[in-house]
């Protein structure tokens, strides 16, 4: 699996989302996963949206199934072919935890306090 580099990142994810749903994409959310990224100043919470997307459009003989990831500025930063298995191996090697994991172990917040804000 490889990232589309920063600099190249150019796409809007609801931009490609409005595209697809023309096609007849479906799109399910997968998670968000967060880690945090050193900086100059300290240091910054960063996410990846994790989409699956299905297109089948019978016009154009299209039935597939890839993923997407959506940056921390909502970019698309993957958007390929990978088992929802492997996209969590990768997450996991480089550092990303799901959102709740990264609330309660590195924010210290509780798993009540979590639930509560998100029920909010």
């Amino acid at each position: 699996m490889e990232l589309i580099k920063k600099s190249e990142r150019n796409l809007k994810t609801q931009d490609v989302f409005n595209t697809w749903k023309a096609l007849g994409a479906t799109f399910e959310n997968e998670g968000r996963f967060m880690k945090w990224k050193e900086v100059s100043n300290g240091r910054l919470a960063v996410k990846f949206d994790v989409y699956k997307v299905r297109i089948v459009n019978k016009d154009f003989n299209i039935d597939t199934t890839s993923y997407i990831f959506s940056d921390t500025l909502d970019r698309i930063a993957f958007n390929g072919y990978a088992s929802y298995g492997e996209i969590c191996d990768w997450l996991k090697e480089h550092g990303y935890k799901s959102e709740k994991n990264f609330y309660i172990e590195e924010q210290g917040m509780s798993e009540e306090s979590y639930n509560e804000w998100c029920n909010a």
